[in-house]
């Protein structure tokens, strides 16, 4: 009897060291393996957003009508090291191909012939760059300079009845200095005993404009939004388990969270609306109302536009009309042209002389000399003020075919312009058309007002 009891405890003992040992197996937690030096690849796209203005391409070439705006999607990549010797403190270095190019917005051209520009700007970069994983976790942050070293500089420029134009920009910087700002999370790939630890590490950054305008004239700039992912490779040495004890007891206590954005009833301030942590469980405000929540918004308590970040249309001239309406952007003027500056009475009055003063041989396109004085003073008119543009019309009397009259009307409107191009005024600031007799001022009844209906009209514009 006293031999099976000692037997029996034994028997207990045994169990309990079994059950002990099993608690103990349990409670063991692997550590992942933690290179401190890292090394990969990374591939993303760029999505280029143009502001500011541009139109003197190079040397050879200024287009009629200045481009302002423009986006595209181009490529990125680049090689990569990454320095972790700690959980929340690192450091960055991108070696990278980065493309900055993408097209202008349609513009049109003075002869009312569509217009568009594409640019292909590509860099070397080396982007050094702080890392910060906050929560001591996967997710990081980073932020740095960025060094750009020009490769390409292309343009192509194609306009309607124009041939294309295909060179380099001139004035393009050689070196770019600016910043970035992004965030990414490493997603583990290998297990978490191997001593090689790759990871996929989708990220998102933002390229600033601020000294990133790639030419030294005009105000062109581009700033980028990129998005892509890395592929990274780190050897460390596997850590000894971590042994947790095991609780004794279980507590499941039971929190109200109506709105299901994780953050208690008893501590959420907007307990029926989903929100974040920051805002103590309410939504990201939107101080203006303009719905572009306040930590996208880069004017958060002024009114204003997704496509401008959430402020107001600029008005680069500052003269009270907003950039997507003004006809001159960069030139300031009333709204009551257009943006445009009002030119001088004086200016107009001369035009108006000069189109008074032209005469033709008779039933002739050919210019009398007695024409010259005064289409000389408007040659000194558009060299003084390069912004002014002339529309020339030719009209006639009733005399004669409809056909004849148009082509008389053509030819001589033709000739004017002819006149002012021999004298160095640039084709393009001038436009000119014949109406035949469709516009008469007078009677065409009588020879007086016949005289008038045979005339030469100039009008001047900025724009």
């Amino acid at each position: 009897m006293k031999y099976n009891y000692i037997k029996n405890l034994k028997s207990l003992g045994l169990i309990g060291m079994s059950l002990l040992s099993i608690q103990t197996l349990q409670a063991q937690t692997l550590q992942r393996v933690k290179p401190v030096w890292w090394f990969g690849q990374s591939g993303a796209v760029n999505y280029n957003t143009f502001r500011g203005t541009t139109q003197v391409l190079n040397q050879n070439t200024t287009v009629p009508t200045a481009f302002h705006k423009g986006e595209d999607v181009r490529p990125y990549a680049s090689v990569l090291t990454e320095y972790r010797p700690g959980k929340v403190l690192g450091g960055m270095l991108n070696v990278a191909y980065d493309n900055r190019g993408g097209k202008f917005d349609q513009v049109m051209a003075p002869c009312d012939c569509p217009a568009n520009l594409k640019t292909n700007l590509s860099y070397v970069t080396i982007e050094p760059s702080l890392r910060i994983a906050p929560f001591s976790n996967a997710f990081y942050i980073f932020t740095g300079p960025v060094i750009s070293f020009n490769v390409t500089k292309r343009f192509d420029y194609s306009q309607d009845k124009q041939p294309d134009v295909r060179e380099d920009f001139s004035n393009i910087h050689k070196t770019v200095f600016s910043g970035q700002a992004g965030a990414g999370i490493d997603i583990p790939l290998s297990p978490k005993a191997s001593a090689t630890q790759m990871t996929l590490s989708p990220f998102a950054s933002f390229q600033t404009d601020f000294g990133r305008s790639p030419r030294s004239i005009e105000s062109w700039a581009i700033y980028t939004i990129r998005a892509g992912f890395a592929l990274k490779f780190g050897t460390g040495k596997i850590a000894a388990p971590i042994v947790i004890p095991v609780p004794e007891k279980v507590v499941l206590i039971v929190v109200s969270d109506r709105d299901g954005d994780g953050i208690p009833d008893i501590s959420d301030k907007c307990p029926d609306v989903p929100g974040i942590a920051k805002y103590q469980g309410c939504p990201i405000p939107d101080t203006d109302g303009d719905g572009i929540n306040d930590e996208l918004d880069k004017c958060p308590t002024v009114f204003g536009f997704a496509r401008y970040q959430g402020c107001p249309i600029p008005d680069t001239d500052g003269d009270g009309v907003n950039d997507e309406e003004d006809k001159c952007p960069t030139r300031p003027g009333p709204a009551s042209n257009q943006g445009c500056p009002v030119i001088a009475k004086e200016v107009i009055e001369k035009i108006n002389f000069a189109a008074k003063n032209v005469f033709f041989s008779t039933g002739s396109f050919k210019l009398l000399p007695k024409s010259f004085k005064s289409l000389d003073e408007v040659v000194k008119l558009m060299k003084d003020d390069e912004t002014l543009m002339i529309d020339i019309d030719g009209h006639t009397d009733a005399q004669g075919s409809d056909k004849s009259n148009q082509v008389l009307s053509d030819n001589r409107a033709g000739a004017v312009k002819n006149y002012l191009v021999s004298k160095g005024i640039v084709e393009t600031r001038l436009k000119s058309a014949g109406y035949g007799k469709t516009k008469p001022v007078a009677d065409n009844k009588t020879a007086a007002g016949r005289a008038k209906n045979r005339r030469t009209e100039m009008t001047v514009r900025n724009f």
